[in-house]
């Protein structure tokens, strides 16, 4: 159990820095989406553009030129050829002079009229151009035709005026739907184009326009943000950056803010480049903002209690009712104040006892469960109607509880009854926060255990101790009725505020010291539990701290403690052996959260060892199994037969637990009613058939044998059958099919009709042959028995023997 009293100013500077947290991923969230937004719709702008423009044209029917973005590149059959043009730089002044009709050249050239210091002549708006020959100034139409013959092979010798009218009538909707200046009707010739580039009726329909953008540019564009949202959720995971809540929202906002900006503002808007970043930016916090919520984790205490029945007895008679004879569990589950009455008896009933009682447990501390050393005193400083005690040692001069101590104390009362403790006072019995000892049974003595850090190790941790370490600690008891106690039992101690002193305590291991282990394990991993956050080491050797060459692993957090309040040390003992003791040496130092500071030489290191072994065993043997490959007879349908084991070698000369089972499978086996030692044995009842049994034994150390035993049951139901019967001498011998046993009788007048109890015992040998003496002027009428009760009929004999016959 723990008790600890957080500062506020601490926790309130705590929750600060948290909400800082948040805010700065918000900021990180916003300029993410920012940046990629402006990449995105950036990109979007760009490859819309080229999208838009950078398409071919035809002049006449020789080469094609393409307007791509400030460029004109000349291209045969629009595949960009490779070679000597590749990348050079031509200047075209003769393309735009007398080639192109006054609105291209407006569009596409540099007027003279327009350009300061012009030269008299058009220039193209773009001098860059890839994979065409240079198009000079020419005065005669002789160079001019061997520069069109270099473009346009099929219109060489057509006038001037002739190449201009063609490259007006034949190129001028083209260049103009190239420039984005098209008509209404362009999006029919585009879903047309679709139709027939596009597969069908799919790509037209895919290449129908959408304000700017096709309808296939929407569904691209969500598939990238899908694409988006998922990988930027894997990274952030794996990344572990922020809550499972914040990368859920970051990844929904970037991915929102790409189609947004991307596919709808750019794309089907046309919108620029900053209106895309603002928008994708917006739309991306806005779904960050309504995606995210904050997990709020509470910590609740939760305990595992045996179910237990109401109080009172209201129910008990419910027991006793109907055809069903009423149990001592039933009648207990009734209520919690229900008893039977009359044990042992035909008149066994359940009943209410102390129905009357309306009087709470009477309290009082419990002396025997103190610690050595410690005692109970009269606290005054508790408020009537309260009764208070303090806890203090005997040792200490302040009367504090040195820090890390174990501390058990505890109540004594007058009947049975369950018991629970809180640090604050709570109006009743049920408020209560925690069961005394974390046990809800109904008892007459209650004891709890707690043990508080050092005030140095709590400030480690920001917790400061108030009211100078003092504890108090309300207890309240209720009985079996629901009578509890109106006023308090108060407990109060303090906790030693000065240095820590006191050099680590090992309380215990995962293994108990002194167990044995199995044979033939070289190394085995296991845990010891202080009572202090430490650090540990563990040789084969008794010597210093310092000189240990094994370091554990040790838990450090002051919190991290198990249900016994103690701090585990994990390690890997190495190098056991078999049929020996193997023994170790453990030793700690205490404080860790002074490692690396001025003071790490207040640390406490334990100047004894703690001597830790381990015994080493031999392998457990199953030296025999009854009955295996044997018949086992009896004349009742279902035979009993008893399964018996023997075991040796493994810990203690083969002391083992046996169990068996019809299948072997794992789960299935049961124990032996009588095991324990090196001697085992379980009765079972059997119907007739072939039987299979496998026995597994474990000794103390771990050491496990498994055998397998095979037996056939028969069923025998017929009397014994007297196969040969004759004269030797003097007597008359008779022999059994099996063994059994005979008497006779000479009676003619009862013949037959005796119990076998009441006929002359045969002599027998081998329980087989059978005599008696013979007398010629007798009859003898003989009955036989076998070792299963199989006799002839009351009224019938096995045999009658008459002289004249034998």
């Amino acid at each position: 159990m723990k008790f600890q009293k957080i500062d506020k100013k601490q926790k309130f500077n705590k929750k600060i820095k948290k909400n800082f947290v948040v805010f700065l991923e918000i900021i990180l969230m916003t300029l993410s989406i920012f940046a990629f937004s402006y990449l995105i719709s950036r990109d979007n702008l760009v490859s819309a553009q080229q999208t838009q423009t950078s398409q071919c044209v035809q002049i006449g029917s020789g080469a094609y030129w393409r307007i791509d973005g400030n460029n004109v590149v000349c291209y045969s059959n629009c595949v960009e050829p490779s070679g000597d043009y590749t990348g050079k730089v031509y200047t075209i002044n003769y393309f735009c002079r007398n080639w192109l009709g006054e609105g291209f050249r407006k569009q596409l050239c540099n007027d003279p009229a327009e350009a300061s210091g012009g030269s008299g002549q058009y220039t193209l708006k773009s001098s860059v151009i890839k994979s065409c020959p240079s198009l000079t100034k020419s005065s005669g139409n002789k160079q001019r035709d061997s520069v069109i013959k270099g473009i346009v092979p099929t219109v060489a010798d057509i006038p001037v005026k002739a190449a201009e009218r063609k490259i007006s009538d034949i190129g001028q909707r083209e260049l103009d739907r190239i420039l984005n200046k098209s008509k209404k009707g362009d999006t029919q010739q585009g879903g047309e184009a679709g139709k027939q580039t596009g597969g069908g009726f799919l790509g037209g329909i895919l290449s129908t326009k959408v304000g700017k953008t096709t309808l296939g540019g929407l569904i691209e564009n969500a598939g990238v943000a899908v694409a988006i949202y998922f990988g930027t959720k894997f990274v952030l995971n794996f990344l572990k950056i922020g809550s499972p809540e914040f990368r859920e929202a970051f990844s929904r906002g970037l991915a929102g803010g790409y189609f947004f900006g991307k596919g709808v503002l750019a794309g089907v808007f046309g919108a620029s480049t900053v209106v895309a970043l603002i928008g994708g930016a917006v739309v991306g916090a806005l779904i960050f903002a309504l995606s995210f919520k904050k997990t709020r984790y509470d910590a609740v205490e939760f305990s595992c209690l045996p179910w237990d029945a109401v109080t009172g007895g209201q129910n008990c008679e419910e027991c006793n009712k109907g055809d069903i004879p009423c149990t001592e569990y039933r009648c207990k589950s009734l209520g919690q104040a229900c008893e039977i009455i009359n044990k042992g008896t035909p008149e066994e009933k359940c009943a209410w006892l102390r129905k009357d009682d309306t009087t709470p447990p009477v309290i009082t501390p419990w002396n025997d469960v103190l610690p050595l050393g410690y005692k109970y005193i009269p606290d005054d400083k508790t408020s009537p109607p309260d009764r208070g005690y303090r806890i203090v040692p005997e040792n200490n001069v302040n009367g504090c509880v040195q820090p890390y101590t174990p501390l058990r104390f505890g109540v004594t009362l007058n009947e049975p009854g369950k018991c629970k403790l809180d640090v604050v006072n709570k109006r009743d019995f049920e408020s209560m926060s925690r069961y005394f000892g974390g046990s809800s049974l109904n008892r007459y003595n209650h004891s709890e255990t707690i043990q508080i850090p050092s005030t140095e190790a709590l400030q480690s941790e920001d917790i400061t101790l108030k009211s100078n370490g003092e504890f108090t600690i309300y207890t309240r008891c209720q009985d079996v009725n629901g009578n509890f106690n109106l006023n308090n039992i108060v407990f109060r101690f303090c906790v030693d505020q000065g240095p820590d002193t006191s050099p680590p305590l090992i309380l215990d291991f995962s293994l108990p010291n002194g167990k044995p282990i199995s044979s033939n394990t070289t190394e085995i991993n296991i845990s010891a539990y202080l009572n202090e956050p430490s650090e540990c080491k563990w040789s084969t050797l008794d010597q210093s701290y310092e000189n240990m060459e094994n370091n554990m692993e040790c838990e450090q957090n002051l919190f991290n403690f198990n249900n016994r309040q103690a701090y585990q040390c994990k390690t890997t003992l190495t190098g056991l052996k078999d049929r020996q003791d193997n023994v170790f040496y453990f030793r700690c130092l205490d404080q860790p959260h002074l490692k690396g500071t001025e003071n790490e030489s207040r640390r406490n290191v334990n100047k004894q060892s703690y001597k830790y072994t381990l015994i080493g065993t031999r392998p457990l043997i199953i030296s025999s199994l009854a009955p295996n490959s044997t018949t086992i007879k009896d004349s009742t349908r279902v035979v009993k037969v008893t399964l018996e084991a023997e075991t040796f070698a493994g810990y203690k000369n083969g002391e083992a637990i046996c169990s068996y089972s019809d299948t072997g499978e794992e789960g299935t086996y049961i124990q032996f009613l009588t095991t324990g030692t090196n001697k085992h044995q379980q009765e079972l009842n059997l119907v007739q058939g072939d039987h299979t049994f496998y026995v597994s034994c474990i000794d103390l150390g771990g050491n496990i044998d498994t055998k397998q035993i095979n037996f056939r049951v028969e069923v025998d139901k017929e009397p014994p059958v007297i196969v040969r019967v004759f004269s030797d001498q003097n007597n008359l011998k008779v022999i059994t099919d099996e063994e059994s046993s005979c008497v006779y009788s000479t009676s003619d007048k009862i013949a037959c009709t005796y119990n076998m109890e009441d006929g002359s015992n045969m002599t027998t040998r081998n329980n087989i042959e059978h005599t008696v003496s013979w007398d010629p002027n007798k009859n003898f009428y003989i009955k036989c028995q076998d070792k299963f009760g199989n006799q002839p009929p009351v009224n019938g004999c096995t045999l009658i023997a008459k002289a004249f016959q034998v």
